[in-house]
């Protein structure tokens, strides 16, 4: 198992991102997984861009409820227009 990055390391590089993210059509998904299960240097960077993934899915805030939202736009608004509004709630 390679530890040291060949050329075709580095051009697969922005495919792990795909690949990690299950993104990749089943033919290229094999060839990058066949590469990563002999290539040390891809295998550790495809393990931690998991984790990496992983994590943010799990920390990822949840979405503000739509009156939230709504009154923040509507806010934005109006800071944006120059208006001083302090209730957007009507």
């Amino acid at each position: 198992m390679s530890r040291t990055p060949t050329n075709r390391c580095v051009a697969l590089i922005a495919e792990l991102s795909a690949y990690v993210d299950q993104e990749l059509p089943p033919a290229e998904r094999r060839a990058l997984e066949a590469h990563v299960r002999s290539c040390g240097c891809c295998g550790t960077l495809a393990r931690r861009l998991e984790a990496v993934a992983a994590w943010c899915r799990e920390s990822a805030a949840p979405q503000m409820p739509a009156d939230v939202r709504r009154r923040a736009r509507a806010r934005v608004a109006a800071l944006l227009a120059g208006h001083a509004c302090h209730d957007t709630r009507s």
